[in-house]
């Protein structure tokens, strides 16, 4: 047995290296094992390398769960979403600064705009007892005028009476009163009635410049009222055009 052993060895070792080979060749056909390429499907990543060999690396997934544990972008979501609330917030609080400010000039402008309709009503009826002022001066004048031709026409009357050349009756004055009478009977109430014709033209002059004046002023504040119903329409414009962007 134990040389048969031996037999068997040295047949073994008498075998060429060449011959062995063929015989590997020709009896094991080699097997090429391909490599195997990333599986972008199941999102598994494994390693190529034989001294890196190890559990596959898991992706990050996206999670919207606040308890996950894994990193996700939801951390970099809420940050932007918090900066666009805020920004948002800004705005708001700038847009409702505005239609504060708009509705205190809105509340000043109608203010203003009742003064002056006030001063106006004023004005106006300042103006209408100036007119009943002048109206009744006016027939003032034409009552003295009318006196004054009625004297007139009552001189002329008595002027037809007969006298002599030097204006009396028996060309003798009996005395020396005669002649002021005479002269100055009805000259002294002509002169006092022009005197009240003088003063009540230049009242009447006087009220027609009070007039003019306060005419003057109801027309610039006729002018301003109508300027600040016009900023008024124009911030009710403005601040309804605001209202649907607030919206």
């Amino acid at each position: 047995m134990c040389g048969f052993i031996k037999n068997v060895a040295l047949n073994i070792k008498l075998v060429p290296t060449s011959q062995m080979s063929k015989e590997e060749d020709s009896s094991l056909p080699l097997v090429k094992i391909p490599t195997e390429e990333p599986n972008k499907d199941s999102g598994v990543m494994w390693s190529p390398s034989p001294d890196r060999l190890g559990l596959p690396q898991k992706p990050f997934h996206h999670s919207n769960s606040s308890e996950s544990p894994c990193v996700s972008e939801s951390g970099s979501d809420i940050y932007i979403k918090r900066e666009v609330i805020q920004k948002l917030r800004q705005q708001l609080q700038r847009r409702d600064e505005m239609i504060m400010e708009m509705q205190s000039q809105i509340v000043d402008l109608r203010n203003s705009l009742n003064i002056e309709m006030s001063h106006s009503a004023d004005l106006q009826s300042q103006i209408d007892a100036a007119n009943t002022d002048l109206f009744e001066s006016e027939r003032e004048i034409q009552r003295l005028r009318k006196a004054i031709a009625d004297h007139c026409v009552a001189e002329m009357g008595s002027q037809e009476k007969p006298v002599h050349a030097n204006g009396f009756v028996n060309g003798y004055a009996n005395h020396i009163d005669d002649v002021d009478l005479h002269c100055f009977s009805g000259g002294g109430e002509v002169r006092g009635d022009e005197e009240k014709v003088e003063m009540l033209k230049r009242e009447v002059a006087e009220l027609r410049e009070v007039i003019e004046g306060k005419d003057y002023l109801l027309q610039s504040y006729k002018e301003q009222k109508v300027e600040l119903c016009l900023k008024i329409k124009e911030l009710q414009h403005r601040l309804a055009s605001q209202v649907p962007n607030i919206l």
